[in-house]
Order: structure tokens, then C-alpha cells, then sequence
């Protein structure tokens, strides 16, 4: 079996890649590399899904050796439910995936903007800056329907991606002075995660701060992410 960790390294190849291609302005090589990206990030949640099935299976091995006789107990019965909720939050994953992704080729094929990836949110500019871009789709029962995440180290840029219940994804670009000035005042949860909290109230999008006033986002959109992100 392929190792897990051999995928991320052929994204990162893809990545290099995509970069040179741009470079050159050679945009069906991009094309194509966004596609063996798409395959790669496919191949990895093929991976995940596998795993998972064999965790389970021996969980029901565990289960039916405890229970000789009951193939149906509720321990067998909660580890199938908490398969679902992975593979719901997997498909999440994917998406997130495919949206920092598609971003970040159309960032290097339109602005002139490259980023290297440094982890799953977290790439780094040509100048060596940090940007992390975190992904979030519309919950709309939250009073703030986008909860987006990223580890609790701060990058030196952020870029939100919000994808509504439609499909469309809207992009905010924040520069090192609105995230330094903000990072402070994001709430944090359990796993050591800085959340960002946004919302839309007709054509105005807004973050929420923790102990602070509420950061009007409009600016950040269509603000020029390739004077910014140097």
C-alpha cells in the first residue's frame, strides 16, 4: 500500500510545478497540474476512508470477541455512527481542499502571485512571509454562519475563504497589520485553534472578535491580493 505520506510530497512537486508553469504563462500545464492535484487530494481521502473501515472492522473484531454471539451491540453501533460523522466531515476537508487550491493557481495564473505549501492551511509567499487560508462552507443556522479555523501560530497574511450555500466563494485578503492588530482578540478553541467567526448581513460581511467590536471585511475583498501578499 502507497504511503500516506508520499502524497502530500507529490502535491508539493505539483505545487513547484504550477509555479514554474506560471512563470512561463503556460496555462494548460496549469490546467493539467490542477488536475493530478485533484487526483492526488482524492487518493489521500480514498486513504483516509480506508483507514477508517479497517479501524472499524477491528473495533467490531474487539466487540464481538467481548460479546461472543451479538454482531449487533451498541459499542459496534456507535463506532458505525462515528464513521459517518468522519466521512461528512471528510467531504468538508475535500472542499476545503479544492478551494485553497483553485485560489491559489488562479492567485499565481492572474496576479502573479506564488505560494509554496508549507501544510494543509498554511503556504508561503516568495519572500518567505506566511499566509495561512482557511476554508469554511455556510452553516446558516449559526448566528455567524462561517467558523474558519487555522493553528494557533500567526502568519504573517490571511486570506478567508467563505463559500455560501450556492457555491460561491468569497475571498478576503487580510494584510500583516489587520492580522497582527486582530490576532489577539480571535477566539480559540480546545484543539489550540484560532476561529474566525463571519458573517453577512446583506451586501456587508463582517468578522467577529472576541472582546472587541465587530471588523467590517468589505475592504479586504477584491483589495488587491497581489500588492499584498509579497
Amino acid at each position: 500500500m502507497t504511503d500516506p505520506q508520499t502524497i502530500p510530497q507529490l502535491r508539493e512537486k505539483i505545487f513547484r510545478k504550477v509555479e514554474e508553469a506560471a512563470s512561463k504563462k503556460q496555462t494548460d500545464r496549469i490546467a493539467m497540474l490542477a488536475s493530478l492535484a485533484k487526483e492526488c487530494d482524492a487518493a489521500l481521502e480514498m486513504m483516509e476512508t480506508l483507514e477508517d473501515k479497517v479501524k472499524r472492522i477491528k473495533a467490531g473484531l474487539e466487540n464481538t470477541g467481548a460479546v461472543p454471539g451479538v454482531s449487533n451491540s451498541p459499542s459496534l453501533r456507535f463506532t458505525a455512527g462515528g464513521s459517518g460523522k468522519h466521512s461528512r466531515k471528510a467531504g468538508g476537508r475535500e472542499r476545503g481542499r479544492e478551494n485553497r487550491e483553485k485560489w491559489v493557481i488562479d492567485a499565481q495564473r492572474n496576479l502573479g502571485v506564488r505560494l509554496r505549501p508549507l501544510g494543509e492551511v498554511t503556504y508561503q509567499t516568495a519572500s518567505g512571509r506566511t499566509v495561512g487560508i482557511p476554508y469554511a462552507s455556510e452553516a446558516p443556522q449559526r448566528t455567524y454562519p462561517w467558523w474558519l479555523g487555522l493553528p494557533d501560530e500567526q502568519p504573517y497574511y490571511v486570506v478567508l475563504l467563505c463559500e455560501t450555500t450556492e457555491g460561491k466563494v468569497f475571498d478576503f485578503v487580510l494584510d500583516h497589520h489587520c492580522v497582527s492588530q486582530i490576532w489577539g482578540s480571535l477566539s480559540r478553541d480546545d484543539n489550540h485553534h484560532v476561529k474566525f467567526h463571519v458573517r453577512r448581513s446583506g451586501p456587508n460581511w463582517e468578522l467577529k472578535l472576541k472582546d472587541a467590536p465587530i471588523i467590517p471585511l468589505n475592504e479586504f475583498h477584491n483589495s488587491g491580493a497581489g500588492r499584498i501578499l509579497q
